[in-house]
């Protein structure tokens, strides 16, 4: 049976620690004698590249100890150890990723540039470069609304001005499209949401006028109307498909189930210019062909697949392409590259991608050259 010992000197000073970090969420571990944990699991098992999902009850005694009874060595003495009867490796030994989950933010990232996947996923550098983002980016900056969300992070962690204005805008109009509220309640439940999620007065005004502004120009919109006459729809539809090594993670904005078509919807949040809709719909392309892929599989007894960008500044600008099953042929080779890529930790740098990657401090200059 594996164990694992936490073992740490007693300090009260220890805030910035990782016992600090356990008494954070435990309490006083001092003046306890045992650690109690419960919550529940969620579970992945491939059942022919399908993702059955469980949840199971976990509850954990971990006791605590304050004393170590040494004890006399009970096994005998072993022979002295030769380094010439073995064969030593001195050489690197490179690890082989297996069970990683990709979600469709990373695989764009990858495809923008392997270099700042490298970046950002591998050594984690994303949280300390600041983004020249706010809430009126331009037709260059990406949208932000889905990151950290796919990987199981908070919505919006601290409140950083500079830095994820844009992104606290595009979650929280995500948050409120998924309640999937009447467009009175959805506009009413604005101050509830972004006051949860934000302190600053100032921002807090800001930010509650440019959601409310998004949000009344899509429910003005002819498409909103049309997506509401589908009685069989979902919002936030977690998806999950074994793919060689990996794990395929998807959450899309909306599905809509018709008795012979599928329609995958996501919205995105930019602040982009009417006449630069298409080229920023193509750079959005392969993250719904990423869904279709998930979705195809999973659903192979539907044979059309509509897949629609909505920009929600521009809702009634139509942006979708119809695919079949015949098409995911394409993208799976397409993507098993990627990943083998990934597998490879083949981490080329896409220089085209600089001049709108928070990691460039220049044209075309990576902060690595």
């Amino acid at each position: 049976m594996d164990s694992l010992y936490i073992c740490c000197e007693k300090c009260p000073e220890n805030k910035n620690t990782f016992i600090g970090l356990l008494q954070d969420a435990f309490g006083v571990i001092e003046e306890s004698e045992t650690l109690h944990i419960e919550s529940k699991l969620k579970r992945f098992s491939s059942i022919n590249n399908k993702m059955a999902v469980k949840k199971l009850d976990i509850r954990l005694n971990i006791p605590i100890l304050r004393r170590i009874d040494f004890a006399e060595n009970i096994y005998p003495p072993k022979e002295e150890v030769y380094s010439n009867k073995f064969i030593i490796n001195v050489n690197r030994i490179d690890s082989m990723v297996s069970g990683e989950m990709i979600s469709a933010t990373k695989l764009l990232t990858f495809m923008d540039c392997p270099f700042k996947y490298y970046l950002k996923y591998e050594l984690g550098y994303d949280n300390l470069v600041a983004l020249p983002i706010n809430a009126e980016n331009d037709d260059n900056s990406p949208d932000y609304s889905r990151d950290g969300v796919e990987s199981g992070e908070n919505v919006i962690g601290l409140f950083d001005s500079e830095k994820n204005m844009a992104q606290a805008k595009g979650k929280i109009i995500h948050k409120l499209l998924q309640l999937e509220l009447t467009p009175e309640q959805t506009i009413a439940s604005i101050d509830r949401i972004v006051s949860a999620e934000i302190d600053s007065v100032i921002l807090f005004e800001s930010l509650k006028e440019e959601i409310q502004k998004s949000l009344n120009l899509y429910f003005s919109s002819s498409l909103y109307r049309d997506i509401k006459t589908h009685s069989n729809q979902k919002n936030e539809f977690e998806v999950f498909y074994k793919e060689g090594d990996y794990y395929l993670n998807g959450i899309i904005d909306k599905i809509i189930f018709l008795d012979t078509k599928i329609i995958i919807i996501d919205y995105k949040t930019d602040n982009v210019n009417e006449k630069n809709i298409l080229s920023k719909s193509e750079h959005y392309l392969n993250q719904l062909k990423f869904y279709f892929y998930i979705v195809s599989g999973l659903y192979n007894n539907i044979n059309d697949f509509e897949l629609r960008l909505i920009f929600l500044k521009h809702p009634d600008k139509k942006f979708l392409i119809e695919l079949k099953q015949t098409d995911r042929l394409k993208f799976g080779s397409e993507l098993k590259n990627l990943l083998r890529m990934m597998h490879l930790k083949s981490y080329l740098k896409e220089r085209q991608h600089c001049h709108n990657c928070n990691f460039s401090i220049g044209q075309n200059k990576c902060i690595h050259d």
